[in-house]
C-alpha cells in the first residue's frame, strides 16, 4: 500500500458542523458534515432557498429560529438613548455613523417598537407597497435603536446614516418623523449657495475671497445695511459671472479689490459682445456697489463703466426645428412639458411650479417624479429635471417661448395683449412688435 503524501505545512484542523448539503449540493437528511478546514477545505455551501419554495423544516430550521431568538432576547437597549428632559450644553459634532456595527443591533424600546410599527402602517395607509420600501423601515429602526424615540432626532443623522449603503433610505424617514414631531430639522443649505459659498472660499487671494463673500452676504440681505435678498441662482450666476475676471486681474499682481479702476473693468468688457457683457457689465456693478456699501472699497469703479451693445431682436424658430418636436419624446410627462411652453410660452420655473386645481394626491404640483410624489412635504420638481428635458430636445426652453410670442405678435400686433398673455414689459412687448412688424418702426404702434 502506498503511503499517503505528506500534509501540507501549515496549522490544519477537523471540523465537523451540521449542513443540510454536502459539498455536491445534495441534500442530506439527519446528517453532519466532516470536513479539513484550511487550504485544502472544501467549498461547502449551504443552498439558497429557491424563490417560491416552502421555508425550511426540520432541525436545522428549529435551531436557527431558536438561535434568532435567544440573541434577539438577550440584546440591550443602546447606551445613547436621547433623554428629552436632557438640556444640550453645546452643539455636538456630527455621529459617525460608519462605525455602526450591523451584527450587534441593539434591542428596540417600547417606544421604539411602536414608531417602527405605526411607520409601516402609515406606508400601508398611503397605498405604498412595503416591499419596496424595507431599506426606510430598516433605517428607522436602526437610528431608533442606538437613539430611542422619546426625543426628536437629528435630521442630519438620518441623512448620514442612510449615506452609507444603497439598502438604507431616509427620505420618507424623515418625511415620517417630521409629522409625528420627532425631527429636529438640519437647516436648509441650497446648492446654489453652497456653490457660491465654495468658489469665494476657492480664490487664491484673501482680499478678493473676502470680498466676494461679503458680496454673497448682500445678495442675500445679510450685509450691514437691510436690503432686499436675492434668490439662490441669482448669487450664484452673479459670482460666476465674476470669477473669471477676478482671476485675470489676481493673474496681473492685484491684490486688493480696492486697486480696480475704471479702465480695469472696461478692459475686460472690451473683447466681450453681447448677453455676455451685459452679464459681466452687471455683476460687475453689483459686486463693487456692494463692496462700496460695506466699505471694502473707497469708491466705485465700476458706477462710470458703461456699455455699449445693442439687444438682440427677437426672431422665429425655422420651421425644421419645431417639427415632429413631440414625436421625438416618448414620456407623456416630457411632451406635455414641452407642449405647454410651445403653445402657452411658460418658463421653465413656472413648468416646475404649477399647481393641480384640484389634488389627489400627497403633492399638489401638477409634474412630480418619483421622488416628489410620496414626498409628504410636497416640493416642486427641481430645475434639472426640465433643463434635462430641453436638453434631449435639443432645444432650449426659453427659445421655444419666444418663437411663440413672435408668433402671437405677428396676428395681434398688440403689444397689450403681448403684456396680458405672457406677463412681459411694456419694453419687452414693443420689442416683440416691432420684430413682427418691422414697417412699424417709423411709425407709432396703436392698438
Amino acid at each position: 500500500m502506498r503511503r499517503p503524501p505528506a500534509a501540507p505545512a501549515g496549522p490544519q484542523s477537523l471540523v465537523v458542523a451540521e449542513t443540510e448539503v454536502d459539498t455536491a449540493q445534495i441534500a442530506m437528511k439527519n446528517g453532519d458534515q466532516l470536513w479539513f478546514a484550511g487550504p485544502h477545505a472544501a467549498g461547502l455551501a449551504v443552498g439558497r432557498l429557491l424563490p417560491g419554495a416552502a421555508a425550511p423544516q426540520g432541525r436545522f430550521a428549529l435551531k436557527r429560529r431558536r438561535a434568532r431568538a435567544l440573541a434577539k432576547s438577550e440584546r440591550q437597549p443602546s447606551e445613547h438613548l436621547l433623554d428629552p428632559a436632557q438640556l444640550e450644553l453645546y452643539p455636538a459634532p456630527p455621529r459617525d455613523w460608519t462605525r455602526l456595527d450591523p451584527s450587534t443591533p441593539p434591542a428596540l424600546t417600547a417606544a421604539a417598537d411602536s414608531l417602527v410599527t405605526d411607520f409601516t402602517s402609515y406606508m400601508r395607509s398611503r397605498g405604498w407597497n412595503t416591499d419596496f420600501f424595507n431599506g426606510s423601515i430598516r433605517t428607522l429602526r436602526i437610528v431608533t435603536g442606538h437613539l430611542g424615540a422619546e426625543a426628536p432626532i437629528q435630521e442630519c443623522d438620518i441623512r448620514a446614516l442612510a449615506s452609507m449603503s444603497a439598502d438604507l433610505q431616509g427620505a420618507r424617514v424623515i418625511n415620517y418623523l417630521r409629522q409625528r414631531g420627532l425631527l429636529a430639522t438640519q437647516p436648509p443649505t441650497d446648492p446654489c449657495i453652497a456653490r457660491a459659498r465654495h468658489h469665494a472660499t476657492a480664490i487664491t487671494r484673501p482680499a478678493f475671497s473676502t470680498a466676494v463673500h461679503t458680496f454673497i452676504d448682500v445678495l442675500l440681505g445679510q450685509g450691514s445695511t437691510s436690503s432686499r435678498a436675492r434668490s439662490p441662482k441669482t448669487v450664484e450666476n452673479y459670482v460666476g459671472a465674476i470669477l473669471a475676471t477676478l482671476e485675470v486681474w489676481i493673474a496681473d499682481g492685484i491684490t486688493d479689490p480696492r486697486e480696480i479702476s475704471r479702465k480695469h473693468i472696461e478692459d475686460v468688457l472690451e473683447p466681450l459682445r453681447g448677453d455676455q457683457a451685459r452679464r459681466l457689465h452687471t455683476a460687475l456693478r453689483s459686486f463693487f456697489r456692494a463692496l462700496k456699501r460695506e466699505r471694502l472699497v473707497f469708491r466705485d469703479p465700476a458706477r462710470s463703466a458703461s456699455l455699449t451693445s445693442s439687444r438682440s431682436v427677437p426672431t422665429a424658430l425655422p420651421s425644421d426645428r419645431i417639427a415632429s418636436l413631440l414625436d421625438r419624446l416618448g414620456d407623456p410627462r416630457d411632451r406635455l412639458m414641452v407642449a405647454l411652453v410651445a403653445v402657452y410660452a411658460l418658463l421653465p420655473g413656472q413648468l416646475a411650479h404649477l399647481r393641480r386645481s384640484d389634488p389627489d394626491s400627497s403633492n399638489p404640483h401638477f409634474f412630480v417624479t418619483r421622488n416628489t410624489a410620496v414626498d409628504d412635504s410636497g416640493p416642486p420638481i427641481s430645475a434639472g429635471v426640465v433643463q434635462l428635458l430641453f436638453q434631449r430636445v435639443g432645444l432650449p426652453a426659453s427659445r421655444l417661448r419666444v418663437d411663440r410670442i413672435v408668433d402671437e405678435a405677428r396676428h395681434s400686433a398688440d403689444p397689450v395683449r403681448l403684456m396680458e398673455l405672457f406677463g412681459l414689459s411694456n419694453l419687452s412687448a414693443t420689442r416683440y412688435v416691432l420684430s413682427a412688424h418691422p414697417e412699424r418702426k417709423t411709425s407709432p404702434i396703436v392698438p
